[in-house]
């Protein structure tokens, strides 16, 4: 469904979609209200609005929509708009597209982010992505992070610093510089450039009106201890490095790497809020049998956590190196990775986090992926490669 005030604009629009390689049913309103009485009779599966409309505008119109109908994947496709508009409508949708647009652009972020978002199984878990708008942080590094954001005398290279030991700040701050607003849509890989592109005066905006902490920690059922979750991130993240060091991997797959290290997990806060029982039972499952956790939880729920976070990643509109990275972080060999790329660096990575940390994950190397990169298959090798 596509809205937009101006119907010469919306009609032109959806004409030109409807051309294009996927067919799509497209439905065409020029006003909140329309859009929001048609979605009590028709079944929608992404909704394209303008921000700027008369009675209701576009960010309430997102916001209604995420409260009444949360499958419904939420772009926007606006002109130029006023940052405090912008962050707000960056908050309630998952893509934000600017005006003028490259329709197959439009076109192709719509068809890949249904397709990601149509292989989750669970129908709690699809709801849980759409809804998130931002995962929680430590509050130890939250606490530090404040400090040194309210400190004019902190150099911009130590708030990065500070910024990569909270995965859940970094995921929020990507999501919005990877906005077309800002005129680099999909294309931020790192923090240092995030930070770079937004500027302070907008992170300490957006600090301000505390949209970048006020999230809801997953409930006590989940079990999900934060501080555990996200230093096994940071310390990914930081394995990703000093492997990418020792590989002679160009600096900026290793960036990309360890963007994607730091995330690499979020998938496991989702099934947290999204399905509490489901994720203990598969702990249960690992445990008996001896398998990865990953495993156990695409036999108990369909998908595994990585699959889940890439799926968020990708509606958050971060970059596909990183999304993919996430996303078959267990599963390399379903990459396509030729050389050592983020995807294979997180992998070892986080095999080599679980084996030091002696958490009692079961930890297992793809040799198959490997082996056909011509890289060591053992374990003890990449070990001994990084020693404590």
């Amino acid at each position: 469904m596509f809205v937009d005030d101006d119907p010469m604009v919306v009609r032109g629009l959806a004409r030109a979609i409807s051309t294009m390689g996927v067919k799509m049913n497209i439905s065409v309103r020029t006003s909140a209200q329309e859009a929001l009485q048609a979605l009590e009779k028709e079944v929608v599966d992404v909704i394209v609005t303008d921000l700027y409309m008369p009675n209701i505008d576009g960010t309430a119109l997102l916001n209604e929509v995420r409260s009444r109908y949360p499958a419904v994947l939420r772009f926007v496709l606006s002109g130029e708009a006023k940052p405090e508009v912008m962050m707000e409508a960056a908050r309630l949708a998952h893509q934000y597209l600017s005006k003028p647009c490259d329709t197959a652009k439009l076109h192709q972020s719509i068809v890949e982010t249904m397709a990601r978002f149509s292989m989750i199984k669970m129908p709690e878990v699809a709801k849980t992505i759409s809804q998130l708008e931002g995962v929680p942080s430590r509050q130890a590094s939250l606490a530090e992070f404040l400090r040194l954001l309210n400190d004019n005398t902190v150099p911009l290279e130590q708030i990065a610093t500070s910024l990569k030991k909270d995965p859940a700040l970094s995921a929020r701050l990507l999501k919005m510089a990877n906005s077309p607003y800002f005129g680099h849509s999909g294309s931020i890989e790192s923090l240092d450039d995030a930070i770079g592109l937004l500027g302070m005066d907008m992170i300490v905006s957006m600090a301000a009106t505390h949209k970048l902490f006020s999230v809801t920690p997953p409930p006590l059922s989940s079990n999900m201890n934060l501080d555990t979750l996200w230093e096994h991130c940071v310390f990914v993240s930081t394995l990703v490095r000093q492997l990418g060091y020792k590989l002679k991997v160009p600096n900026a797959v290793s960036r990309e790497a360890g963007t994607a290290a730091l995330l690499h997990d979020i998938g496991k806060l989702v099934l947290a809020y999204a399905a509490p029982r489901a994720i203990a039972a598969a702990q249960t499952r690992a445990a008996a049998d001896h398998m990865p956790g990953w495993q156990a939880e695409y036999y108990v729920l369909g998908n595994h956590h990585a699959e889940i976070g890439g799926c968020l990643l990708k509606l958050w509109g971060l970059p596909t190196s990183v999304v993919e990275a996430v996303a078959m972080h267990h599963t390399p060999h379903r990459s396509g990775e030729e050389n050592i790329g983020p995807v294979t660096l997180v992998h070892i990575a986080d095999a080599l986090a679980h084996a030091r940390n002696k958490d009692g994950a079961t930890v297992c190397l793809d040799t198959a992926h490997l082996k056909a990169l011509n890289l060591p298959e053992n374990l003890d090798y990449w070990l001994e490669l990084l020693p404590d």
